[in-house]
């Protein structure tokens, strides 16, 4: 293998970023990912074989421009959502935008994207029926599972396909190998949407995900653009039926199972030793296609391990798996997403541009799912356990308009973002380009509304301190307090926050309104002088 093809990857290594030059390599990799492919009936090599041929034909105009029905489809999709966004903003931007117009406007938005899961739904469905239709029908019945984005009703039309299969009959045997060569063919079509970046489908020769050679990873795939794809094949993605390959550390592990056997991932120490990322993940669902009657007997099983009570956490309390899990999981999201401990902490950045995905999306979406394992909610989707969280009288009445407008604006900028970067490109720019000092690419996607960046930023860092006075209180004294969560038992954002926020969008003038407001016995109130004299300055 390694004389076999160490040619041509010299070849493409010197290839450097001339396109040119790189199609030549791309195709005689390709040709002995198919040869191999034929010969060993390994599936993985056909879709690496598919991908390295895609990327050598994306660099050919005539065929670039050629859109097949598929693709067709997509773009349609695609068209439409924008449009309805679109049609949303120019509603909003006519009327004043009052509390309650913001509330109407986060209700549309989740429509919006009640149609991008069922957009997902529609494609998957279709590729998979086409797939049966050339492989046969399978042994027994099925189902098609979403996770991530697709089941929290949060995806953009440009995301990374995260899904496993549940079959019915644990007595198949050897005839498990259908839903192998499924999801093979099934990966092959996506593919051959023309949107699959290289570097996902761990190709060894070009990127190297196993090895311990910082020079193993080496190939970035520039040319074809990233939108519809299969979840990436590094070790620490790998949310597809085939799972992960083995590692130096960990086995290897196949996502084709009966629901009784998925389940298993939620057993408390199975989430220790592989670490809770796959449990969670696995435990937020909805379905693509197939056998309903799987999706619920295997969420039956997964609401009966996450409610028994965990036998590892001792004290004053005796939690269940699921809420111990949501508390850990609240305070390690909190330590990685919160504003003042990131982009608006000692990384602040005047006028700098922002990561939709890491710096307003992640940290409201993950907060509300650690809540919904604390306190038994098994909706798969944040809007959703904003409203059983009203329900259960967690957060009034108030406090749900701000959480759902929270959540609306923060999936609202990342799918705006998305659709003017036209691909999984998530940042942007709240700040005209004539008004910002850093550099930024003419492809970043720029919309300037600072008014509703500081909305979202400012209720997302309320929430935020408000979970993690939760998740302290537990640690120190293990009791679950719920008033943190409602208005009237929390100091309201201060204006110094507000302050910084207008600063960070080089707003000055409004950032000053704020920071003079700030009375001199507070604790604040040296770093606000610091401000205003920078500003000054």
């Amino acid at each position: 293998m390694a004389e076999r093809t160490s040619v041509v990857v010299e070849q493409l290594k010197a290839a450097g970023t001339e396109v040119s030059k790189q199609v030549p390599p791309l195709l005689k990799l390709g040709e002995w990912y198919l040869n191999t492919a034929k010969t060993t009936a390994n599936g993985a090599d056909f879709t690496k074989a598919a991908g390295l041929f895609n990327a050598a034909l994306m660099t050919q105009d005539e065929i670039r421009n050629e859109i097949s029905s598929h693709k067709e489809w997509i773009a349609d999709e695609r068209r439409v959502i924008k449009e309805r966004v679109d049609e949303i903003d120019s509603w909003f931007k006519t009327n004043d935008k009052t509390e309650e117009q913001y509330e109407i406007k986060a209700d549309k938005m989740h429509e919006v994207f009640q149609d991008i899961q069922d957009m997902f739904v529609r494609l998957v469905s279709m590729l998979a029926k086409e797939c049966e239709s050339r492989i046969g029908q399978p042994p027994c019945g099925y189902a098609i599972i979403a996770l991530g984005s697709v089941a929290r009703v949060e995806a953009t039309p440009f995301l990374d396909l995260e899904f496993v299969i549940l079959y019915s009959d644990p007595t198949i045997g050897d005839k498990i190998s259908y839903f192998r060569v499924l999801t093979h063919f099934l990966h092959l079509k996506v593919v051959n949407l023309g949107e699959t970046i290289l570097p996902s489908l761990g190709i060894e020769e070009l990127n190297d995900f196993q090895s311990s050679n910082p020079n193993g990873i080496w190939f970035h795939d520039s040319e074809t653009p990233r939108g519809i794809s299969f979840d990436g094949a590094m070790p620490w993605a790998s949310k597809t039926p085939l799972g992960r390959m083995a590692t130096k550390n960990k086995p290897a592990l196949e996502l084709i199972r009966t629901p009784e056997q998925m389940a298993e991932f939620q057993d408390e120490e199975f989430a220790l030793k592989e670490g809770y990322h796959l449990a969670d993940i696995v435990s937020r669902t909805s379905l693509f296609c197939g056998m309903q009657v799987l999706l619920d007997e295997y969420n039956d099983r997964v609401t009966e391990k996450l409610t028994t009570k965990s036998r590892v956490v001792k004290g004053k309390t005796n939690p269940t798996i699921g809420c111990m899990r949501g508390i850990r999981q609240m305070r390690d999201d909190n330590d990685t997403y919160a504003p003042f401990g990131s982009h608006l902490g000692a990384s602040l950045d005047t006028g700098g541009i922002f990561d939709a995905k890491k710096e307003f999306y992640r940290l409201i979406s993950l907060l509300l799912s650690d809540l919904g394992l604390i306190f038994d909610i098994r909706s798969p989707s944040p809007w959703q356990v904003i409203s059983e969280l009203v329900s259960q009288k967690i957060i009034d009445e108030s406090e749900n308009a701000r959480f759902k407008v929270c959540l609306s604006i923060a999936n609202e900028i990342r799918l705006k973002t998305c659709i003017g970067n036209n691909g999984q490109k998530e940042v942007f720019s709240p700040v005209p380009l004539s008004n910002t000092e850093q550099s930024i690419d003419d492809t970043t996607f720029v919309d300037f509304d600072e008014d509703t960046v500081v909305r979202l930023l400012s209720s997302s860092t309320d929430i935020s301190k408000r979970c993690l006075y939760f998740t302290l209180k537990y640690f120190r004294l293990y009791e679950i307090d719920t008033s943190i969560f409602r208005k009237h038992a929390f100091p309201p954002l201060n204006a110094f926050v507000k302050g910084v926020l207008y600063y960070r969008l080089q707003n000055f003038p409004k950032a000053l309104e704020w920071l003079e407001l700030i009375p001199k016995d507070s604790p604040k109130y040296s770093d606000c002088l610091d401000f205003q004299g920078i500003i000054y300055g």
